[in-house]
């Protein structure tokens, strides 16, 4: 027993030496870049062969399954230290774009079960408990995260095709780097294995929770229009159900992931308000007008079913920066009334303070006929200011509105497709916390019908997924038709050519369109060459020389031909000749 435990603790600290040395390696190579240049330079050509394809070289013969973990820390680093040096701001910037694309790169190098198990390993280093996927989060990485690769990876993990094993310790986990993923097989489906993959699979997580809202929803609903008091009980029952995981949920999980995500904050409000509504009937105060706000909130709740839609995202999105911008313009719009409505104050005839706000506010939301209905209770002096303040509403602040929202339209639509690969992943993390939290009896009990309903649906994707496995080998042809094909015999006759040379239109039709991509293709390869095009130009000179050696020896077979019909020519000649002199003697 001793031997073993002093082989585990040598093994960990011989992987935390190594993970140590990676580190200090790559901050090394990382470290000697001096230039400043935004992410698109970098994916240049020009620099891309020169700065990245020479770091790469440097790090393919480590071959660790650490390497991607420790390129997202050092930028994670980077990015740390920009936030805090002002001076050096740019080039720590560079320095962490160049990390996010070296990870990029390196996926390449991984193969397909290592590069699942990397997305889910730890640090050996006791004090930093944050995985790959937790990193990209921290550091923003949205390209990173919008590969297909890994998103392909993160939709399994959210279907449930890929589970995470749950260990004992912290480490036996970081000891089996390459089995802490299991692919889940379609079967003997039980109501055991439903309820604890109800547990572990984040689509059925977020499933049981859309559900609970509507069931929260259809007893608010039915408690506020009938006053039943079955109802009512189990209102109360589930609000108290709800406010139980949400104290769970921050307890154990970082605030730093829950803080990134809008349902967060509406699951907060709503149950706030249950709270406060729960606390007045209690003291048996008058909480019905509070109650019915609750249902303001509570509606759009259960829109958060849309959450894995892009279209739905880019909805959220931009409500999310449209909110932000609008408190700024509010402010400032706000600055800019109160000049206006000390200026009524002073000239007006007999309007109240009161009264000249209301209606200020109602020109404000568009309706101009407050000014015509008041326009004779101000003063000359005040018919001009009115008249400054409505075209100040209905021009310059329309026209401040339409351009700053239009902006962010038009960035949130180029950015969608990253910033709802960043989202899914949030939440991913999110439900892998909780399903390490949610093995409450309690809370199995309360979503035990909904895990029925699951157990149909896994009853019936069983039968889908083995026509899935027989798919996977699936052939136009087999091999009887292959013997078929080789058992016959063809003739050599050729075909009439149906393929008509498309002429390029940058030439002006003077090249065919095959010939002017090869034409460009070989400009390209020369201004930047690769090692396969240095192998393709020494084969093509190779058989440029061959070609020009087999003419050269076809021409001297030519000659010599030439040269032997000449000298037959000549011999034939002589003969004749001397046949004609002897018939003369």
């Amino acid at each position: 027993m001793f031997r073993a435990r002093t082989y585990s603790t040598s093994k960990e600290g011989n992987r935390i030496s190594e993970f140590k040395s990676l580190y200090f390696q790559i901050k090394k190579h990382l470290d000697k870049v001096n230039i400043s240049l935004r992410y698109e330079q970098l994916k240049t050509p020009e620099i891309y062969s020169t700065l990245v394809k020479s770091i790469v070289e440097k790090l393919l013969p480590v071959n660790n399954i650490y390497m991607i973990y420790v390129l997202l820390l050092v930028r994670y680093e980077y990015m740390i230290q920009s936030e805090n040096d002002l001076m050096k701001y740019d080039l720590l910037m560079t320095k962490a774009n160049l990390s996010e694309i070296l990870a990029i790169r390196m996926l390449r190098e991984y193969r397909s079960v290592d590069r699942t198990n990397m997305l889910f390993i730890n640090t050996p280093v006791k004090g930093t408990p944050l995985n790959v996927i937790e990193l990209t989060i921290l550091s923003k990485l949205k390209k990173f995260l919008s590969q297909p690769i890994i998103v392909h990876i993160l939709d399994k993990f959210y279907k449930g095709n890929l589970v995470i094993k749950q260990y004992k310790n912290e480490n036996e986990e970081n000891g089996l780097l390459i089995d802490n993923v299991v692919d889940h097989q379609y079967e003997r489906v039980s109501i055991g294995k439903m309820i604890s993959r109800s547990n572990k699979v984040p689509k059925y997580q977020s499933i049981i929770i859309n559900m609970k809202y509507i069931g929260l929803t259809v007893l608010y609903l039915i408690f506020m229009n009938g006053q039943n008091k079955y109802a009512e009980i189990m209102f109360w029952i589930l609000g108290l159900s709800f406010n139980i995981e949400m104290a769970i949920k921050f307890y154990h999980i970082e605030y730093i992931f829950l803080k990134k995500i809008l349902w967060t904050y509406v699951d907060m409000v709503i149950l706030l308000m249950i709270d406060v509504c729960f606390i007045l009937k209690v003291s048996d105060i008058q909480y019905q007008d509070y109650f019915s706000i609750l249902s303001i909130i509570l509606f759009p709740r259960i829109l958060s079913i849309f959450n894995n839609y892009e279209f739905f995202h880019m909805i959220i999105l931009s409500f999310k920066k449209m909110l932000w911008n609008m408190i700024g313009m509010f402010i400032l719009f706000l600055s800019l009334i109160f000049g206006f409505f000390i200026c009524f104050i002073s000239l007006t005839i007999n309007k109240s303070n009161y009264e000249i706000a209301f209606d200020m506010l109602k020109v404000f939301f568009g309706f101009t006929p407050a000014i015509w209905t008041n326009w004779d209770n101000y003063t000359d002096m005040g018919k001009v200011v009115q008249m400054s303040y409505l075209f100040l509403i209905q021009f310059i602040i329309n026209t401040i509105l339409a351009i700053v929202l239009g902006n962010i339209f038009v960035k949130i639509n180029q950015s969608n497709k990253e910033e709802f690969e960043y989202f899914k992943t949030i939440n991913l993390i999110i439900y892998l916390k909780w399903s390490q939290l949610n093995e409450n009896f309690l809370l199995k009990l309360l979503k035990f019908p909904i895990v029925i309903q699951i157990f149909v649906y896994e009853l019936l994707n069983s039968l889908f997924s083995k026509r899935k496995e027989q798919v996977k080998t699936f052939q136009f042809f087999d091999k009887e038709d292959y013997e078929e094909v080789r058992s016959r015999r063809f003739s050599n006759a050729t075909f009439k050519k149906k393929l008509l040379p498309v002429q390029s239109i940058s030439t002006l039709g003077i090249r065919s369109a095959s010939t002017d991509s090869t034409f460009i293709d070989e400009i390209l390869n020369k201004k930047y060459p690769t090692k396969l095009h240095k192998v393709t130009s020494n084969n093509l000179e190779s058989a440029k020389n061959d070609e020009l050696m087999k003419k050269l020896d076809d021409l001297q077979d030519t000659m010599n031909n030439l040269v032997n019909d000449r000298f037959d020519h000549d011999l034939v000649y002589l003969n004749n000749s001397d046949q004609d002199s002897d018939y003369e003697i």
